[in-house]
């Protein structure tokens, strides 16, 4: 009995033993396995967090690439130094038209070009500098031309960005105008006088030079008097031509590429050479009258040449 009592209490005490093991496993697992869900909530939040990151740097390049920097064009002129918007189809008139292209927000621009082209030509002209603007004379063509303006821009990462405005008109270039003073009508003049105008050109470096012609048939012909001339007067002398009531004077101006002219508005009298005088000789032929009996003596004669005519006739139509 004492030995059983003691079987059963050593194997009671292996039982508990082993139950008490078993427990301890069981915390050792449970231990085990909060250590991993706790290794797991971290990498998790980790990969958020580099996932949000990612994500606002894709936001941020999305954004940069959808508001690129924006262009803005103007012109001013030696006329007006105000600037003012081109925009595609404007027509713009002025001396020296002066385009400037620049583009906002230009912090990430390292440099910018401009180039106009004359496509009807074609010619180009081109202006760069460093930074987010530039500008360019469009003088420079020599002449009036509707163009396409073409503008681009580097970033400091070595990427560009271009933009076109067509169909813009640039017009540089006026027509100089010129007026005759004097003489400008029904004047008379001997002698040497002044023939007198007025010109003036939109384009202010323009130099202007004139041809000054007279007509003496109110302007149906013209006779050059001078050419090449930079003054706003001549001396005609008038003395060497016919004296008439017909003549005009014409004054020609150019810019060395338009060129206009204006004539007297009415005839003046000028020349000291008397026309010579045409007379007209006149032949009257007479026809004398005819005495009434040589005209009876003709008519006698002719009568009685056709009798004896007559009579000649029947006597040999009889006799034969």
């Amino acid at each position: 009995m004492d030995s059983m009592t003691r079987t059963d209490w050593v194997g009671g005490n292996r039982y508990r033993q082993s139950a008490t093991g078993l427990t301890l496993r069981k915390l050792h697992v449970l231990l085990l396995l909060l250590m991993l869900a706790s290794s797991f909530a971290l990498s998790v939040v980790s990969m958020t967090e580099i996932h949000d990151n990612q994500c606002a740097v894709i936001r941020t390049t999305n954004t940069r690439a959808e508001e690129p920097p924006a262009l803005r064009l103007t012109y001013y002129t030696h006329w007006d130094s105000t600037k003012i918007d081109v925009n595609a189809g404007d027509q713009l008139e002025g001396d020296h038209i002066i385009l400037n292209v620049t583009w906002s927000p230009g912090t990430e621009i390292n440099r910018t070009r401009i180039e106009v082209n004359a496509t009807i030509v074609p010619t180009v002209i081109s202006s760069e500098q460093n930074g987010n603007s530039v500008e360019i004379d469009t003088r420079a063509f020599g002449s009036n031309f509707t163009c396409v303006i073409n503008s681009t821009i580097w970033f400091h990462n070595g990427t560009t960005l271009t933009e076109l405005i067509p169909d813009v008109f640039l017009g540089n270039f006026f027509v100089p105008v010129v007026e005759v003073i004097s003489p400008n009508g029904n004047e008379v003049w001997t002698g040497a006088n002044n023939i007198t105008w007025n010109a003036w050109d939109l384009n202010e470096d323009e130099e202007l030079t004139f041809e000054v012609l007279v007509s003496s048939d109110s302007g149906a012909t013209f006779q050059l008097l001078s050419a090449g001339m930079t003054e706003t007067w001549f001396l005609w002398d008038c003395s060497t031509f016919l004296n008439l009531s017909t003549y005009v004077v014409e004054i020609r101006v150019s810019d060395g590429f338009f060129s206009s002219y204006d004539v007297s508005d009415a005839p003046f009298r000028a020349g000291e050479i008397e026309q010579p005088e045409t007379t007209t000789t006149t032949t009257t032929t007479t026809v004398e009258e005819i005495d009434p009996r040589v005209i009876m003596f003709l008519t006698v004669l002719i009568i009685s040449s056709g009798f004896i005519a007559f009579v000649v006739y029947y006597a040999s139509k009889k006799w034969v």
